[in-house]
């Protein structure tokens, strides 16, 4: 394809527009924030267990009820110093801050999804992530 962009300089440039440029760039942010949030619970695993073997233990990140155990982790890491704790600290404010912004981005994503393509969003497990990328799954409303 350089090649032939090269040989052939008066060919029309490929980009999206509207609804469907706004859709991708709000889902490409999200799945940022997304792998951001999980490389912060990652490195969050193994502190607990230096700090203090009895201190709750996020497991992965992105399921339900697990805000809890980070809340937990919050609260008990209180009562401790030292870098290890203060790095924990940081590490479970990071994942905190970055689902607000999932969680606020994925407030964002429905409505360019629902005037060109809502009857994709009523399918029962195709949500705004999905219809949004409906070509890579296999057809579906054109966005």
């Amino acid at each position: 394809m350089a090649r032939v962009a090269l040989r052939e300089p008066g060919l029309p440039r490929a980009s999206l527009a509207g609804p469907a440029r706004d859709v991708e760039l709000l889902a490409d942010h999200r799945r940022r924030l997304a792998r951001s949030r999980t490389a912060a619970a990652n490195k969050l695993r193994w502190f607990p267990h230096e700090i203090d073997p009895e201190l709750p233990v996020p497991s992965r990140p992105g399921i339900s009820g697990e805000l809890c155990v980070f809340d937990a982790l919050t609260e008990a890491l209180v009562d401790h110093d030292g870098v290890v704790a203060e790095i924990a600290r940081d590490l479970v404010e990071e994942y905190g801050r970055l689902t607000a912004q999932i969680n606020a981005m994925e407030a964002r994503l429905p409505k360019p999804v629902e005037k060109p393509a809502p009857s994709l969003l009523e399918i029962p497990g195709c949500g705004v992530i999905i219809a949004e990328h409906r070509d890579r799954f296999g057809g579906g409303e054109s966005i």
